[in-house]
Formats: C-alpha cells, structure tokens, sequence
C-alpha cells in the first residue's frame, strides 16, 4: 500500500527533504509552524470536494435520464445551491408522487445538511464512498448509515426513505468486487456491447 508512505513523505518533507521545499521558494522551517503544509492540503481537498461534487451530480443525473427514458420516473430537475437536496424527482404525475435527492460524498457529515422537502414522498440520500483507499467501502457505509442518518432520524426527526450506495473504486485494480471477481463491471459490459 503506498498511501501511508506517501503521507509520512508530505508531512516529513521539511525534516527529510528540505531542498525539494528550497528549490520551490518555501522556507522548510515554515513547514509546519506557519500553516504551510496544513493550508495546502486544505485547498486541494476544497478543490477535489467541489470537482467530484459535479461528477458525483452527473452520475445520478445520467441514471435519472436513463430511468426517465425507461418511464421509470416522470421527470427529473437538478436543483440550485439554495436548496437542502439536490434533484426533484417527478415520479408520477397523476396521482403527483414527488422524490428528494441528495447527493453525497463518503465523509459523511455533509449528510447533517440535508432537508426533506414537505412535497417529497419519498427522501433518498445518495452517497459517494470515493475517498480513502485505505477503509474498506463497508467502513464508510456503516459510518453514514449508524453515525450519520440514524443521528438525523433520532435527534432531528428527519424521516430518509432510502440511502444508496456507490463505491467509485469498486472492481478496479485498488479494490477488486468481492462479489463480480473477475468480471467487467456493467459500464465496462454496455461499452463492449455498443462498441462492438
């Protein structure tokens, strides 16, 4: 595994590597004292957050239009920022059935920023476990499931009808399926098909 070397390397750089640090314009006894090291790994996990938001987004966009053109659903709008979830789902217009969904990452805390809509018969909670490689997927789904949306329907009241899943890693050479070992994953399966 190359991730915990790979943090004893950046959090050392200053003691192991100082003139890396130099050759770049950073003053290695700055490191640490002054935020350097700790304000750079901020940005870029802001950075990291905010694109994957957008990528997480347009996943469960393109399986809404996949169900939408299957008339699985009515319709589907993608929400703006002020909201509490982040797409409107039209189930069926008559008798109108209304679902939530708000999409997640794996960390697990953005859950607490989450609101079920009156009209919304249904309240879904996607979340994205495309962090760490070193926990096991089942880690982060525990963590939400018992930590996070539980807490919420006890303490808050907030009534969530479903939480699904996605392991961005699952069936790749970091994190191999435990449960497809050696076979393509579906996107990889409809890709063969089509480019056939």
């Amino acid at each position: 595994m190359q991730v915990n070397p790979a943090i004893d390397l950046l959090r050392h750089l200053d003691s192991l590597h100082p003139d890396i640090l130099q050759a770049h314009g950073l003053i290695p006894d700055d490191y640490h004292p002054k935020l350097v090291f700790r304000s750079a790994v901020e940005s870029i996990r802001g950075t990291y957050i905010a694109s994957s938001l957008t990528q997480r987004q347009g996943l469960v966009a393109s399986v809404l239009e996949v169900m939408k053109r299957s008339v699985l659903i009515a319709a589907y709008q993608l929400q703006g920022p002020r909201q509490r979830f982040d797409f409107e789902v039209m189930i069926a217009p008559q008798p109108r059935e209304m679902a939530a969904v708000e999409v997640k990452g794996g960390e697990g805390n953005s859950i607490n920023i989450s609101e079920r809509p009156l009209w919304a018969s249904e309240f879904i909670v996607w979340c994205h476990l495309d962090g760490a490689i070193v926990n096991h997927p089942s880690h982060g789904a525990a963590a939400i499931v018992f930590n996070r949306v539980s807490g919420e329907m006890v303490k808050r009241g907030k009534h969530v009808d479903v939480v699904v899943f996605k392991d961005a890693r699952c069936n790749t050479p970091l994190r191999p399926c435990p449960k497809y070992q050696g076979r393509l994953p579906l996107r990889s399966l409809a890709w063969h098909q089509t480019s056939s």
